[in-house]
């Protein structure tokens, strides 16, 4: 069943440039053994954003990427689904552009990552 892991409208909203570390291993996921969580099924929303920007979740020891994971302006409610990675700590980052309020509910985890065969292509 889905499960809320944080609602920043229980504190106060997360400024702009904030960069919020939530832990999620194991003992975090029903049904996880031992240290099997290693990505998390998050539905993100950002509410009332006080202007244009984005939220990225990511595994914080291997810094923020490029990319976003929601997009948002002023005023919205928006949310998006995102598998984020939870890194060696089990930790995941959220860092917004513009200071919004920020909810997460977990969907499910990845107790593994699929093995991928490459195959070259011309």
């Amino acid at each position: 069943d889905p499960e809320r892991l944080f609602d920043t409208r229980d504190a106060a909203a997360l400024a702009a440039g904030d960069t919020l570390v939530v832990p999620y291993g194991p003992g975090d996921a029903p049904g996880a053994t031992g240290d099997a969580v290693v990505a998390v099924v998050l539905n993100l929303t950002a509410v009332e954003p006080v202007g244009p920007g984005f939220v990225t979740a990511y595994p914080c020891a291997d810094g923020r990427p490029t990319v976003s994971n929601v997009n948002y302006v002023r005023g919205d409610v928006v949310p998006n689904l995102s598998i984020v990675r939870v890194d060696a700590d089990d930790d995941v980052c959220f860092y917004t552009l513009a200071g919004t309020h920020l909810l997460a509910d977990v969907a499910g985890f990845f107790s593994s990552l699929p093995s991928l065969d490459l195959v070259e292509v011309r």
